[in-house]
């Protein structure tokens, strides 16, 4: 999912909808009413919407919400991902007038009067509207995914699906990668490693709360203070509530990452053994089920880790990890040029860890480590791949895509100033 459209009548919740979206995807939205209308209650002209909304097509991920069905069938042909509400006209009806005079970020004014007109068409889509829509939708319907809501009850509960599936894939992420100490609190997880790297020395909300957030951030912060640490919070669009409190109490927002998935039931996957198996150009990729000192070397010199107390940190970190695990290093003539890990729970494995030596980068080795650590899980039985990478990290995020991963949803930190 990563270019989206939200059609169905006016007054089904489609803007409500698509900025819930949003916060779990963090795909960019795209309201056409505010694109068409001006503050002034005119419009732009039909060529001037053309372009802006031929410029937001070309973009890698977005989610459009509106008809505008002059323009459904050119949406249609760009997306990956269809939203259809059909609704019943008396739900749309209601939720039209409920919008009189509350303001709404897809409108740039309050709508002060229910026009008798635009009543006439909320009640005429389903006859008018929705047959020439129903009929775009199964005419690009190959290669997307379309999901038709007849209720808000079944868009809550997408909405309910989604979330859920951000927390499971939070859980296993962090039992592959264990903090030294876990303190679990109301619903939430309080993850310490001595300050040794972000995901392990942060809170982690992986369900719903009794305490209040007040009350509960200024326990988490005594905790943090009293090991020397700064409070920091790993959050997903699933804890907005919470990241816009934390926002207001200064906290900054820093280090957001994309978690990424891959589908292994089409992954080539190659003989990979569990001793090794030989790439191409001299190279080698040897698998091991636990971290040996070769790969510990090798990850330390890559990461330019040489801090004794830190790599004694990462070793009790990676000796605490109780679902299987998969450490592989790239050799190249003899010397190891590359390493990475996979942590494999419930059939996904988390690919992390992953380095190449800084005097062999851009010669492809990142590309044939991931390869051959994929084809390894794969041919152990995972079937999905996922990571995390940081949303700056141009080169990383190319190559991810390139071996054929999507953005599920993103995760950041607020962290305490």
């Amino acid at each position: 999912m990563r270019q989206v459209i939200i059609i169905g009548s006016p007054g089904a919740g489609k803007s409500t909808f698509a900025r819930k979206l949003r916060d779990l995807t963090g795909l960019p939205l795209y309201h056409l009413d505010r694109i068409w209308h001006k503050p002034d209650r005119t419009t732009i002209t039909k060529p001037e919407f053309n372009e802006r909304l031929t410029e937001i097509l070309a973009q890698d991920e977005w989610i459009i919400d509106g008809n505008y069905n002059r323009t459904v069938e050119m949406r249609l042909a760009a997306c990956d991902t269809v939203f259809l509400m059909d609704y019943p006209v008396e739900v749309c009806l209601a939720g039209v007038q409920e919008r009189v005079g509350v303001w709404h970020d897809d409108l740039p004014w309050v709508e002060e009067t229910l026009d008798e007109e635009f009543r006439k068409f909320v009640e005429d889509f389903p006859t008018e509207q929705l047959p020439r829509i129903y009929g775009l939708v199964e005419q690009y319907r190959e290669g997307r995914t379309v999901v038709i809501l007849h209720s808000r009850e079944e868009a809550d509960a997408y909405l309910a699906e989604f979330a859920e599936r951000i927390r499971f894939f939070e859980r296993i992420a962090a039992n592959g990668h264990v903090p030294l100490e876990t303190i679990d609190y109301d619903g939430w997880e309080l993850r310490f490693a001595e300050g040794y790297t972000g995901r392990a020395n942060s809170v982690l909300p992986l369900g719903p709360s009794q305490i209040a957030a007040e009350d509960k951030v200024a326990v988490c912060e005594e905790q943090h203070h009293s090991r020397g640490l700064p409070a920091s919070f790993k959050l997903t669009g699933c804890d907005m509530e919470l990241d816009r409190y934390l926002e207001a109490r200064g906290y900054a927002k820093n280090a957001s990452t994309d978690v990424m998935t891959l589908k292994l039931s089409e992954w080539r996957t190659g003989a990979a053994e569990s001793g090794g198996t030989t790439c191409s150009d001299n190279t080698e990729c040897v698998f091991t089920a636990k971290p040996t000192e070769e790969w510990l070397a090798a990850y330390f010199a890559f990461e330019g880790v040489t801090d004794e107390r830190k790599q004694g940190i990462f070793r009790r970190m990676l000796a605490k990890v109780a679902v299987d695990t998969v450490y592989c290093v790239l050799m190249r003539d003899g010397r190891a040029v590359a390493c990475a890990s996979s942590a494999i729970e419930q059939g996904y494995a988390l690919i992390q860890n992953v380095v190449v030596a800084s005097e062999c980068r851009g010669q492809g080795l990142g590309r044939r480590l991931c390869e051959a650590l994929i084809g390894k899980v794969a041919a152990d039985g995972a079937k999905t791949a996922y990571l995390q990478v940081v949303q700056t990290n141009d080169i990383a995020k190319n190559l991810y895509r390139s071996l054929g991963f999507q953005r599920v949803y993103s995760y950041w930190y607020r962290r305490e100033q």
